[in-house]
């Protein structure tokens, strides 16, 4: 790869398949591929310890030597612990600091490598690491020259976000999704009657109360701030049901239905370059997380604005 661990992985492997196969990804594409990105994607991560599972099984024996060599050995992990379980013990022995063998389920040996027996443990087919540093290479290193050199190649684009504040047409499309005219005059009307009742019709009457010293009134008055405050908060409860949604209208009765139906349908209308350029996980995120915030946030956010 010529741009080493800047390479950018695509879905199914997509950049790995192209480089490898000079544009023909007919079959390519091995398990070894895999099991390499996998291998990198660990040792580049900051763990202090690192479990592998038989990490040679799926390339050729000189990649084998070359993991063994500048991964296993290499700076990358150095000063981290290691746990590495494989059949490739002549190959891998030489950077190892112990060795736990096992054999029908039970510990056999465990002690450090350099006191370990291992003649057993190796296979004739299985090729030590002394051994293929002595074999020669049978593959040719091909020089590219510098002007046949590829350009960096980006598969997905960079995902559009801004900054600052919400465009107003974002607001529009939610509000329209969410109802008409009759549904916001609605709205309206609950928020002003609760408005009226609750902060203004209860101080009003308050004060009308406290002007009124007679004690044969007190009944009077209490029963008509009683209808205040309950028909505030009546108007009130109504409001927030009203704004979640009732029947066909609302913020989650019909505008997080249509907005998802939206999205959906184009989604399932964009062209396949639209699907090269980007990746499936971001897809799923504006599914997810995205909606869930609609769902679950913009009509209590709406109702307390």
């Amino acid at each position: 790869m010529p741009e080493g661990d800047l390479t950018e992985v695509g879905e199914h492997g997509i950049t790995l398949v192209s480089l490898i196969c000079g544009g023909d990804t007919d079959g390519c594409q091995s398990g070894g591929q895999k099991a390499r990105i996998n291998l990198a994607r660990c040792i580049y991560a900051r763990a202090k310890t690192v479990y592998m599972d038989d990490i040679l099984s799926a390339v050729d024996a000189h990649t084998s030597q070359f993991i063994s060599k500048e991964c296993l050995r290499g700076s990358l992990l150095r000063g981290r612990t290691v746990v590495l379980v494989t059949q490739h013990v002549g190959l891998c022995l030489p950077a190892a600091d112990f060795l736990v063998s096992l054999k029908d389920g039970r510990v056999e040996q465990a002690c450090p490598a350099y006191e370990a027996e291992t003649l057993h443990l190796m296979s004739p087919s299985q090729p030590s690491l002394n051994k293929l540093e002595e074999a020669p290479a049978s593959a040719k290193h091909v020089s590219t020259p510098a002007e046949e050199a590829q350009v960096t190649r980006h598969v997905y684009q960079a995902e559009a976000s801004a900054s600052g504040r919400v465009a107003s047409n974002h607001y529009w499309m939610v509000f329209a999704f969410a109802g008409g005219f009759y549904y916001w005059l609605t709205s309206g009307l609950l928020l002003g009657g609760a408005a009226a009742f609750g902060l203004v019709g209860r101080p009003l009457w308050l004060r009308q109360w406290l002007t009124d010293l007679d004690p044969t009134h007190l009944d009077y008055n209490l029963v008509v701030f009683a209808l205040i405050s309950s028909a505030g908060i009546l108007l009130g409860a109504l409001r927030w049901v009203w704004i979640y949604g009732v029947g066909n209208v609302g913020f989650y009765s019909r505008g997080s239905k249509m907005i998802h139906a939206t999205l959906l349908d184009r989604i399932c209308a964009a062209p396949l370059s639209f699907f090269e350029s980007t990746p499936a996980g971001r897809i799923m995120n504006i599914f997810g997380q995205d909606m869930n915030r609609m769902d679950g946030l913009v009509a209590d956010d709406f109702g307390r604005e």
